[in-house]
């Protein structure tokens, strides 16, 4: 150690012209050997404000790696309402009992809606002031359903054997109050046997209205069927969009990829 030193300081000894033992008239102080030390003493100093900053470096860069110490396989899977990438739902998840209750009863508003029966009894049962669907409904929505269905369009449809089936694709809660609805309308009838599908999303405004201090039934609108509904579940917004076949769909994605393939033919 002394002979590194001594080959560190060993130019400026020599080129000093001061000679020891007249001080402090002839002597310069950076020929002094004592002024080693306090070079040295800096070094160290240095040293040790570098070593402090790497320190807390890695100290932060342990801290920060500390929660993925632990790891856990994630699997993802593409999302066709938005053709992006989502992660996989877990095979048990918490969820509120109110959005699960409201998933379920969007369900059978959806089916009681657009599904079309084998007899017209039966279609009258599901659509009279005294159903279900109606329970579910708010008196506008109902009225607005009412006013444009075509009640001999579909006795002709029954007439001719059309059976409409819904199967519920998924259902999303987008706000407290707005949900997506994914279905599918499986169409069979006497002259094509064969089943044809066509994929359909539903907007839907929901909210749960007081049992006990039910407006409409107040201004006597209807009376409050329990049977029916008994959690007071009204839809006061449906909102309906054609979303195309299982073939082809009508995604914004589907659109592109045919636009892409269009102009690549014309190059």
């Amino acid at each position: 150690m002394n002979m590194f030193f001594s080959a560190l300081f060993r130019y400026r000894e020599k080129k000093s012209p001061d000679i020891l033992g007249l001080y402090p008239e002839r002597v310069h102080i950076e020929a002094m050997p004592e002024r080693r030390y306090l070079w040295t003493s800096r070094i160290m100093v240095i040293m040790g404000v570098f070593s402090i900053c790497i320190t807390i470096m890695l100290a932060m860069a342990v801290y920060i790696l500390l929660p993925q110490k632990k790891s856990t396989p994630a699997f993802y899977e593409v999302d066709n309402a938005t053709s992006s990438l989502k992660r996989s739902a877990a095979a048990e998840v918490r969820g509120n009992p109110l959005s699960l209750l409201s998933e379920d009863l969007i369900g059978r508003y959806i089916k009681l809606r657009h599904e079309i029966p084998n007899s017209y009894a039966d279609l009258i049962y599901r659509w009279d002031r005294s159903s279900e669907f109606f329970q579910l409904s708010t008196i506008g929505t109902y009225q607005q359903f009412i006013y444009k269905m075509d009640y001999n369009a579909i006795v002709n449809l029954i007439d001719q054997q059309v059976i409409r089936k819904i199967e519920i694709d998924w259902i999303k809660q987008l706000t407290n109050e707005l949900w997506l609805a994914q279905f599918r309308t499986i169409t069979t009838s006497k002259d094509f046997p064969d089943p044809q599908t066509g994929i359909w999303r539903a907007y839907l405004r929901v909210y749960y209205v007081d049992i006990k201090n039910d407006p409409d039934e107040e201004e006597g609108v209807r009376s409050f069927d329990y049977t029916f509904n008994p959690y007071g579940f009204r839809v006061k917004g449906y909102s309906l969009g054609y979303a195309g076949t299982p073939a082809a769909s009508d995604h914004y994605m589907e659109i592109a990829k045919k636009v892409v393939e269009v102009k690549n033919d014309e190059e």
